[in-house]
């Protein structure tokens, strides 16, 4: 007897986190095995100031978006929380590809674990969890969150779900505004959640199925405006922080998440000018935006995109089936407005934002505490939110792991590369040369080069001659030679000479059959100005 409910008590508790623990030493031993992820696009945002900052040089950075410049501003373009993170991580074991991988597989898997603690919560059927453990587990290194790395979705995702947790637990006034405070430093992580999250705990507050005391309605307000006060002070703090150093960065920060191409800007002033995917006789923000977000050669946006629509759907069909449906309506609706149509209205251009949005109404149905969550709760919905996730991210974790086992060997390589390219320059005599590199080789050359530039943040017409080396590859292209690599004449081909290069060929394949048209060796070749 005594046996078989230790038995029974295993396979419920305890099985789905040891599936979860295996998982996590998988994807860690086959990163470790294998090589590094590549920088995300938008590395140079979200890592370069945190490496400088790492190395002493002060939270700055010389490449952003909105311009190129040669000395080196305090970084603007976002919030600083994320490269704080990633500069203290990066301050003790260095800034290279296997720290950014593993810093990045790290926070996934928290965020694996805490969403799965969320499920945990909403479901008591053990086999529905071991489940959902099987499917996270298997699409860890997403964290479930976001498809591209080196981003600030997953730390901010954690530590929101970290303060949904712990608002649970919590029945204090002054607990609970604590926690709400607190949201203020997930909006130094990310502008986007913590003011959803914000939202989301005035949701939890007002709808909540707690009527007792302290939750009269009078003790509420006092929790929304003192624990609004705290997050405002923490903001606050940041922004005359960031003015006290630099005058024009607030303006920077503005310029970043509304102009032009960038953040909300797509959608208020919508394409670039010239831009040739959009098209001249293109105006509309929101064309553009969705243009951009279901391009057909960057399918995994688009299933971002239907997997947050398709979540929403079982959402508000929980809604239809419950009781009391007016009162449900009322909380879906509200609770899609935050995170379904806040995000595709305004930031429709970032899928990432959606697959945070898409993580956050999964955790919080699944945290409770609400009319709505506990109709969600008491059918198959959340196990079916899971797999609806899985299924719209799972490819691509699958195209990932086939891109890093062949992409293995020209990893190391290319290493090989980026330090003889440092031990020119050396001879050169020219010991911090400022070298236009790709986003996803930002990790090979960082090590060896101080001073790197994202060609694609030059725009048309601007100067090139500040600029004493230029590594042009061939990962994410179709390009399988070095005839059919984009030249470098926009950059003045004659100014440019060969000095390292290797014709490579990397075709992700599952048994033979290629999957994809594009390479994705990591050779490159470099060249120096003449």
């Amino acid at each position: 007897m005594h046996r078989a409910i230790g038995e029974s008590w295993f396979s419920k508790r305890t099985l789905p986190w040891v599936i979860l623990g295996v998982f996590t030493v998988f994807w860690f031993g086959f990163f470790a095995h294998m090589s590094p992820q590549p920088g995300g696009p938008d590395v140079f945002v979200f890592r370069d100031a945190g490496c400088n900052w790492a190395h002493g040089r002060g939270l700055v950075a010389a490449s952003v978006p909105t311009a190129n410049t040669m000395t080196p501003v305090l970084f603007a373009s976002y919030t600083p929380g994320a490269l704080l993170l990633f500069g203290l991580t990066a301050s003790l074991f260095g800034c290279s590809g296997p720290v950014d991988t593993f810093y990045n597989v790290g926070f996934a898997a928290a965020a694996i674990f805490l969403l799965y603690r969320c499920f945990s919560l909403a479901v008591s059927s053990g086999w529905q969890r071991t489940c959902a453990a099987l499917l996270l587990g298997a699409a860890l290194p997403t964290g479930l969150v976001a498809f591209d790395s080196d981003r600030p979705e997953m730390p901010a995702f954690c530590l929101l779900v970290a303060i949904l947790l712990l608002w649970r637990q919590t029945s204090s006034v002054a607990g609970r505004s604590l926690l709400l405070g607190c949201v203020g430093l997930v909006f130094l992580i990310h502008p986007f959640a913590g003011i959803a999250g914000w939202l989301l705990l005035a949701f939890l507050l007002v709808f909540g199925e707690r009527t007792v005391e302290p939750y009269v309605w009078t003790r509420r307000l006092q929790l929304i405006i003192a624990g609004t006060a705290l997050y405002a002070l923490i903001v606050a703090v940041w922004a005359l922080s960031m003015w006290s150093q630099d005058h024009t960065s607030l303006h920077r920060f503005l310029e970043h998440a509304a102009g032009r191409g960038t953040g909300a800007g797509v959608v208020l002033h919508g394409a670039k000018a010239g831009d040739s995917e959009s098209g001249s006789g293109t105006h509309n923000g929101y064309a553009v935006a969705f243009r951009q977000l279901f391009n057909p050669a960057f399918p995994a946006s688009a299933a971002m995109a239907i997997s947050l629509l398709v979540s929403g759907v079982v959402v508000a069909a929980c809604a239809f089936r419950g009781p009391e449906r007016r009162r449900l309506l009322l909380q879906c609706a509200l609770l899609l407005s935050v995170l379904v149509i806040f995000p595709l209205a305004v930031f429709p251009a970032q899928a990432n934002y959606l697959g945070l949005s898409r993580a956050l109404l999964l955790a919080v149905l699944f945290v409770g505490g609400f009319p709505l969550a506990s109709a969600v709760r008491g059918s198959m919905a959340p196990l079916s939110l899971i797999l609806v996730a899985f299924v719209f991210t799972v490819p691509w974790v699958g195209l990932g792991v086939l891109q890093t086992v062949d992409a293995r060997e020209s990893y190391y390589a290319e290493q090989g590369q980026a330090r003889r390219v440092r031990a020119y320059f050396d001879q050169r005599g020219e010991r911090d040369p400022a070298l236009l590199v790709d986003s996803g080789h930002y990790f090979v050359y960082k090590p060896y080069f101080a001073n790197l530039y994202n060609p694609n943040y030059l725009e048309a017409g601007d100067a090139t001659d500040q600029y004493q080396g230029l590594i042009l590859c061939y990962a994410g292209s179709r390009a399988f030679s070095r005839a059919q690599l984009p030249s470098a004449s926009a950059l003045g081909a004659s100014k440019w000479r060969l000095i390292d290069g290797g014709e490579d060929a990397v075709r992700v394949a599952l048994f033979g059959h290629p999957l994809m048209r594009r390479n994705w060796t990591w050779v490159c070749d470099a060249y120096a100005r003449q």
